[in-house]
């Protein structure tokens, strides 16, 4: 995921997905054959009232940030398996990364 209104100051924040996220950068994609080979894709269903990261720490010092995420995915029809779930949804996820300015 890509942000770019992300300000430094989000700790105990909670933030919509999409609000401060590039277009088009949250996705899930499955991948078969060792991962050589990208099967179905989806995409953040918009219509989840849920989809949030919550910001427990922003750590300017160390640029690192982490919390908390629930997240809902639509596949993107047409699907190359069938047996694949049309709707994906994780909650109480946990999430670090490197804050690049």
């Amino acid at each position: 995921m890509g942000f770019n209104k992300l300000t430094l100051d989000c700790q105990g924040k909670k933030i919509k997905l999409e609000e401060g996220m590039r277009k088009n950068e949250c996705f899930y994609a499955r991948w078969y054959d060792e991962g050589h080979v990208l099967y179905d894709f989806y995409i953040l269903d918009t219509t989840a009232v849920d989809n949030h990261l919550y910001v427990l720490k922003c750590d300017t010092l160390n640029k690192r940030i982490e919390g908390t995420f629930n997240a809902t995915f639509k596949i993107v029809e047409p699907r190359e398996d069938p047996r694949n779930p049309m709707i994906l949804k994780f909650t109480s996820g946990k999430f670090w990364a490197t804050i690049r300015r």
